[in-house]
């Protein structure tokens, strides 16, 4: 396209004098800057800002050590070269340059635009390439994903079970309300009856209402009624044990509750089993 920044002509050039087996390498610098009219003894003060940031490519020559080239449009200062019988001369006059020293040539600066363009734009010699934000994007969607699947997993678990419980599912309810204890870290013990929970969630946690007691009852008649007794819907005082529940919760509580569902632990982190006293 015969655009680009100062290091895009500059690996352009190293890589292809590598491909003629010449030893090539890229330098980062400054131009040499602005004169500022300024003097320090006989030196000239010169003003060299962010925008005079260069790259530039270097050969290595036998004999003659690192020389700069300048392949960048209208940057830097371009590659003086002599003739034979100057460099004779050259030679006679100084010590032949030892590897490794580099010429005294103009550096080269950052990023910049072929003033060519075709769409006519002249971006200024500071100008920043653009940052391209998809990375960074795509790493925060897949953090954003990881975070959301948990509440996901819990939230298709809860509705299951709502439709079980619309349909007169005791142990589907009653499942769903431990559970909820669980992800609100409130206790659950397996050495609990039902009833004995609905005492501690009416007085510890502020739990009212018939809602609460037509889930015991429902319970209590699948685990030891005769088989055939009609629980009804127990969706709906579900719900509304659920909300209660998490009303009185902190605000910490009911963020964990949602994104960090610990049911979904193996054995649901906060059920505290029961012991045997020979276990104990």
């Amino acid at each position: 396209m015969r655009a680009g920044y100062c290091v895009h002509f500059a690996a352009a050039f190293a890589l292809m004098a590598r491909s003629l087996d010449m030893p090539s390498r890229i330098v980062v610098g400054f131009l040499p800057g602005t004169p500022t009219g300024e003097r320090r003894g006989d030196e000239i003060l010169y003003s060299v800002k962010s925008d005079d940031l260069h790259a530039w490519p270097e050969v290595y020559f036998e004999r003659w050590g690192w020389i700069a080239f300048e392949p960048t449009a209208s940057r830097g200062t371009p590659t003086q070269f002599i003739t034979t019988a100057e460099r004779e001369e050259a030679d006679s006059a100084s010590p032949t340059p030892t590897p490794g020293a580099t010429p005294g040539a103009e550096i080269t600066a950052g990023p910049e635009i072929d003033r060519n363009d075709d769409a006519g734009a002249i971006p200024q010699a500071g100008d920043l390439p653009p940052f391209d934000a998809r990375p960074l994007l795509g790493t925060i969607g897949v953090i954003l994903i990881a975070l959301l699947v948990p509440a996901a997993v819990r939230l298709t678990r809860r509705a299951r079970r709502m439709m079980r419980a619309g349909r007169g599912d005791a142990a589907a309810a009653w499942a769903e309300l431990e559970d909820t204890l669980v992800d609100l870290r409130i206790p659950v013990t397996e050495a609990e009856s039902p009833r004995g929970r609905g005492i501690r969630l009416r007085r510890r946690h502020r739990v009212k209402g018939e809602e609460l007691q037509r889930l015991i009852e429902a319970i209590e008649r699948e685990s030891y009624a005769a088989p055939g007794s009609d629980a009804g819907d127990l969706a709906v005082p579900l719900r509304r044990v659920l909300r209660q529940l998490v009303h009185e919760a902190e605000p910490s509580e009911r963020a964990a509750a949602l994104l960090l569902p610990r049911s979904l632990l193996p054995m649901g982190s906060g059920r505290i089993p029961v012991v045997s006293p020979a276990q104990a």
